[in-house]
């Protein structure tokens, strides 16, 4: 049927244009101007925190009169978990609920739940929907309103309080909500109304002699619906200029400035991968051109770009956004695109050259090619259908990658059969005219071919050498990190823990301090520091460094210049972290928590374990060490509850960056350390140790779903390649290529020093679906000269020939495209170097032993003959289906 369809198409080239046309410009359209622009796929968190003030300057009375409710009344609902802490005079839950509730909806449930008992009287209930990918868990962008430190921060944010105003008039900007820094309620105790300063906000920047510091109120700002990042920040920039001009100020001694926003992060990005697909198709043009012909190479980049155009019209219409995943998945495809394209162009040269006529050029093509090529895609597409169902927040994260992927190959697929057909016989491209390498490049095919099936052993036994010291040696060598740190990035995180009973003047003056020293050691390399959250318990801040390759690295500037800092800060303590694009990293990300209802036993326990952490040595299962380099005991001026029950909570840095191994391996420890005897000698019960280690747990989740869709991927890969090709047997033929891709994936894991993560994983998923489909094509033309009497050995050395030239376009292409991404943006290097290097791997691979696996393959299904394969008129065994 889809031949007949096939055949249809080509005779009416006209109305096939007519139809795809239309599609392909107004995807042009949609690209740019319709697909909102943004960093990340926009992800809505289960997620919600309730916060407020309870201004009683008491945290056992906070707790009793204020926590303990809330939290009986939220857990009686459908929350899965309730982390909760009281402060002195404030208040913070964090509750999580089933996924299938997120947003605003979950924020809705909660506020249900304690309407339901009636919330504590003179209880400020404050309840918000966390988004893992937004500042702050909330905004997608912050201003920071700026003047002089001494200027009262009651002044200064009543002052600032009409620019929250001016924002929210731009038709997109949905909210700007000024971040309190005073607190204003009732003492419950006395009825009185109280105003104080709960907080403060503080901003650094390098000035023109010396570093200043500046008081600041900071506004959260939100995008309108269907407003992008890079809209919002102009949005944001206008109505700042107006408020704020520079001939005449309308607030005398302020200034405003942006300091948190992705805009200028996602324009680099989406250039950068727009060059890499431009680079693509450029590679393409020219390959194209000295590889197969002048009209070839013409129809071949209109065919990608008009795939790439009709695909973003069906994007938009799913309501995918133009991001960094988006477009990586797209970059993804491109050697796909070319596959079908060359194969398909090939497919229609080789029938006009054996002589059929016009008319009869599309369903001999179809003959040749077409099982293998839907068999190829089909093959991807499930592959990466897997990832759809990938839990977690790097779950919902990733998922946009197969829905684009999908998306790109089903379009390209319908296009290739039903769309190139009919426009390569109306423009005479069947009719291939010759190249300049063209010749060279058939007689290289020929030449390998021959070596290879001469060989064949030899062959064979490289590529099992290679294949192995990539698993066995390359990859022990790897390491592991669910989520690493990028190579580099321009965002530094500072956090400090003051001690308890600090007044807020004083624990001020220390974050002047820091934000100045810190200032003062980057020098050249910064461009402000804002501290967005400071009180009497500690600071929590962002330094915003220069562009990526102005500088040095961040981890040396870390290194360097900021944890000497760190070591000599001795009012608190104060900790540097780089910051990643992806979920965030705890400054101390192991966290073993205490449980006890006795807040004196629970010290006495967390003392025991902070004793057992410090200076901790531990051994890898590759025999590398790591030590523990900083531990701290949280929550003693604080009460801490999980579910109501109270705990203490130790947390510990390690000095190093594999963060998955290093907390698997300390978690062994410590629960071989502090077994059921040593935890009754410390007064505690059997279960009193809890082990929460943040997003890292969420990403273990998510790799874990991860490891799954990979098992499930490659199981229905099998069954869809046993049921199209009717064989038991050929699917070993065609999987080869994903071991023959572990030689150059995990040697360029080693040699790059990135470690097995997340995005490798999503590599080698990519890599099934584009290496895969070269060895499908192999075999189903080698079984294809098997059923008219030809020997295995000339078989294969046929199928390679014509495939030679194919498989050089769609390696090349996908490499071009891929690794320049890879040594340019840190964020997506593993991934980039797996799928580069690996497809390079697989393909050298597949040349050397494929030939021997093949003929190997063959001897043995001659010998034995399952009583479920037909056999033909002619004798030969049928193993390819009929589509």
């Amino acid at each position: 049927m889809i031949r007949r369809l096939v055949v249809w198409c080509s005779d009416r080239p006209f109305l096939c244009l007519a139809i795809w046309l239309p599609i392909a410009l107004f995807g042009c359209y949609a690209y740019a101007q319709l697909m909102p622009r943004e960093a990340f796929p926009a992800v809505e968190s289960s997620k919600v925190v309730v916060t407020g003030n309870y201004l009683i300057d008491d945290e056992e009375l906070v707790d009793a009169l204020v926590v303990e409710r809330l939290t009986d009344s939220i857990l009686a609902g459908r929350a899965k978990s309730v982390e909760s802490t009281a402060y002195r005079s404030s208040y913070s839950l964090f509750v999580e609920l089933p996924d299938d509730v997120r947003g605003q909806i979950a924020a809705d449930e909660i506020l249900r739940d304690i309407s339901r008992d009636g919330t504590p009287e003179w209880a400020d209930v404050r309840i918000s929907a966390l988004q893992d990918s937004k500042y702050l868990e909330q905004f997608d962008l912050v201003v920071a309103v700026y003047t002089r430190s001494d200027v009262d921060a009651g002044e200064r944010q009543r002052s600032t309080s009409g620019v929250d105003q001016a924002l929210v008039l731009d038709p997109a900007i949905k909210q700007a909500q000024l971040l309190p820094v005073i607190a204003i309620g009732h003492n419950p105790l006395t009825g009185e109304r109280v105003t104080r300063e709960s907080g403060f906000t503080l901003i650094g920047l390098p000035g023109e002699s010396q570093p200043e510091a500046w008081g600041a109120a900071a506004i959260g700002v939100t995008a309108a619906p269907g407003v992008d990042s890079i809209q919002l920040r102009t949005a944001v920039d206008e109505v700042l200029r107006e408020v704020f001009p520079s001939d005449s100020p309308f607030l005398e001694g302020y200034q405003a400035k942006v300091v948190l926003d992705l805009s200028a992060q996602i324009v680099q990005q989406l250039r950068s991968l727009g060059s890499n697909a431009i680079g693509g198709l450029v590679v393409v043009l020219l390959l194209s051109f000295a590889l197969v012909g002048r009209r070839s190479a013409l129809v071949t980049a209109a065919f990608v770009t008009s795939v790439l155009a009709g695909s973003f019209a069906v994007l938009w219409l799913l309501g995918v956004t133009l991001n960094t995943v988006s477009l990586l998945a797209v970059i993804l495809s491109l050697g796909l695109l070319v596959d079908d394209a060359i194969v398909m162009g090939d497919a229609l040269g080789a029938a006009h050259r054996a002589g059929a006529p016009d008319d009869a050029l599309s369903g001999r093509a179809f003959d040749l090619v077409g099982t293998a090529t839907i068999a190829g895609t089909i093959t991807t597409i499930l592959v990466f259908a897997p990832m759809l169902a990938i839990t977690g927040v790097l779950g919902d994260f990733i998922r946009i990658l197969p829905i684009t992927v999908i998306t790109v190959l089903t379009v390209s697929l319908l296009v290739s059969l039903f769309v190139l057909p009919a426009v390569v016989r109306r423009v005479g491209a069947a009719h291939q005219d010759e190249s300049p390498l063209g010749p060279r490049v058939a007689d290289t095919g020929k030449a390998v071919a021959s070596a290879v099936v001469k060989r064949p052993v030899s062959g064979a036994v490289i590529g099992v050498a290679m294949t192995l010291m990539g698993l066995l040696f390359f990859l022990p060598q790897a390491g592991f990190n669910i989520f690493p740190k990028e190579a580099d990035s321009t965002e530094v995180a500072v956090d400090v823990k003051f001690p308890p009973g600090l007044e807020l003047e004083t624990a001020r003056a220390h974050a002047l301090d820091v934000t100045l020293a810190s200032l003062e050691a980057l020098d050249e390399h910064v461009i402000d520091v804002f501290v967005w959250s400071g009180s009497t318990e500690g600071m929590q801040a962002q330094i915003n460094l220069t562009p990526i390759g102005d500088r040095p690295n961040v981890k040396e500037l870390i290194d360097d210049r900021l944890r000497p800092l760190a070591s000599s800060f001795t009012a608190g303590r104060l900790t540097y972290t780089q910051i990643s694009s992806g979920p965030p990293e705890a400054p101390f990300p192991f966290k073993v928590q205490v449980f006890d209802e006795d807040s004196t036993v629970r010290q006495r326990a967390a003392e025991a374990i902070q004793e057992a952490l410090n200076g901790l040595e531990l051994r890898r299962s590759d025999g590398s060490t790591f030590s523990v380099a900083e531990t701290d005991i949280a929550f003693t001026s604080t009460i801490a509850r999980s579910n109501g029950s109270p705990y203490t909570e130790v947390s510990a840095r390690f000095d190093a960056d594999d963060v998955s191994t290093t907390l698997a391996e300390t978690r062994s420890y410590m629960e071989a350390e502090f077994d059921t005897a040593r935890l009754a000698e410390l007064g505690l019960e059997e279960d009193a140790l809890g082990f929460d280690f943040g997003t890292d747990s969420d990403n273990e989740e998510s790799f874990d779903s991860m490891n799954l869709a990979f098992g499930i991927a490659l199981l229905l890969v099998l069954v869809m390649l046993i049921f199209l090709f009717r064989s038991t047997s050929l699917w070993l033929l065609m999987l080869l290529a994903v071991p023959f891709s572990f030689f150059g994936s995990f040697g360029g894991l080693v040699l790059s020093g990135n470690p097995l993560s997340f995005f490798v994983m999503l590599g080698l998923m990519g890599l099934i679906g584009i290496a895969v489909n070269n060895t499908i094509l192999l075999t189903d033309l080698a079984i294809s000269e098997r059923r008219t009497g030809a020997t295995a050995k000339a078989a294969i050395q046929k199928a390679i020939e014509d495939r030679f030239r194919p498989l050089v376009l769609t390696t090349a292409t996908t490499v071009v495209a891929v690794l320049p991404l890879a040594l340019r943006d840190p964020f997506w290097e593993a991934l980039g170097l797996t799928l580069a290097l690996g497809l390079i791997s697989s393909t050298a691979i597949v040349l050397l032993a494929f030939p021997a696996c093949f003929m190997a393959l063959e001897a043995a299904r001659g010998r034995v003959v399952p009583p479920w394969r037909a056999v033909g008129a002619d004798g030969q065994h049928e193993t390819s289906c009929r589509t």
